[in-house]
């Protein structure tokens, strides 16, 4: 990986370890997550990834709706408005 962001030119890029589980590994302890946080990495169970991944693209799709009807409403002022050229 440190060769990969040396020949991008980003040598001192921070490197994050992501695990995709399913489920917790038998025998899996408090004391093996510190240890792979000590390398920066971390577990992200599946179940978790997805649901926060519902709820931010929910977020983004509700934000998108008022900023639609906005959109519309300026398009209706402008479309309103004499034009300025003769």
């Amino acid at each position: 990986m440190g060769l990969i962001l040396k020949i991008q030119d980003t040598p001192t890029e921070p490197i994050e370890i992501i695990v995709l589980l399913g489920k917790p590994p038998n025998g899996w302890s408090s004391d093996d997550e510190r240890s792979l946080g000590s390398y920066n990495g971390r577990i992200v169970f599946y179940d978790k990834l997805l649901a926060n991944a519902e709820k931010i693209y929910n977020d983004y799709f509700r934000k998108r709706r008022v900023v639609g009807k906005l959109s519309e409403i300026i398009q209706a002022i402008d479309d309103y408005a004499p034009s300025s050229s003769p």
